[in-house]
């Protein structure tokens, strides 16, 4: 893979997620009357950790594109049956198993678990939408 073309593509697949996600956050948490922030376990916001967290759509972006790279030959058809195909897969890899870890131990609203499923749906396939149009 060109390094131009990784560097491109990590970065924007990270910009499509982390907005998609912020948006998506906020309809989910409008709808189910939750602030993610405020949950047990969650850092304050002024935490200088929480740069971290704003951080992984990017470190996803970037892992996702790597990622790619070792899978395209696999994945036939158009740009979007591709994109697709990666992107579920990549849901089905990070999500479900972080998903059910996750509500087999921790007490939060179902409107978090909602979110946490269907809102990476979304944002994966969206990303991975950017790596494979990028790439190809």
């Amino acid at each position: 893979m060109c390094t131009k073309k990784f560097f491109i593509s990590g970065f924007v697949s990270g910009i499509v997620i982390l907005v998609i996600s912020f948006v998506l956050s906020a309809i989910f948490q409008s709808l189910f009357s939750f602030n993610m922030l405020s949950l047990a376990g969650m850092r304050s916001v002024n935490d200088p950790v929480m740069i971290l967290f704003f951080l992984y759509p990017f470190v996803l972006g970037f892992v996702l594109t790597y990622l790619y790279s070792f899978v395209s030959g696999k994945f036939k058809g158009t740009i979007a049956k591709k994109a697709l195909g990666f992107g579920t897969l990549a849901w089905i890899v990070l999500t479900i198993p972080s998903s059910f870890m996750v509500f087999s131990s921790m007490d939060y609203p179902l409107g978090f678990y909602i979110n946490s499923v269907v809102g990476s749906l979304i944002y994966l396939l969206a990303g991975c939408f950017v790596i494979v149009s990028t790439n190809e």
